[in-house]
C-alpha cells in the first residue's frame, strides 16, 4: 500500500477507482449493450476526468436462459402446432 504525504504539493494522489456495473436486459447481450451505452461511457469520462478517476464499466453476461412464458405477450396456443392439424 502506498502512502502519500501532503508536504510536497507536486505529488498527486493516484486516481480514484470508479467502478460501474451495467446489466443488460433479457433481449440483449453484453456486446450489444456495450455498443448501445457508448454515449454513457463518453459522458462519464467527461464528468470524471481520467487524471482524478479510473473509470471501469463492467458488462457481465447474464447466465439465465429465458423461457418462452417469461416473454411479455407470450401465448402458448400460438406455438402449439399439433392443435392446428
Amino acid at each position: 500500500m502506498a502512502y502519500y504525504t501532503t508536504n510536497n504539493p507536486s505529488s498527486t494522489p493516484p486516481p480514484k477507482p470508479l467502478r460501474i456495473l451495467l446489466l443488460h436486459g433479457y433481449t440483449q447481450n453484453p456486446t450489444l449493450f456495450r455498443a448501445k451505452t457508448g454515449f454513457l461511457q463518453k459522458a462519464l469520462t467527461k464528468t470524471f476526468p481520467p487524471n482524478k478517476y479510473t473509470l471501469h464499466l463492467s458488462y457481465p453476461a447474464g447466465p439465465h436462459k429465458l423461457a418462452p412464458a417469461d416473454i411479455p405477450g407470450f401465448r402458448a396456443e400460438e406455438l402449439d402446432v399439433s392443435a392446428a392439424e
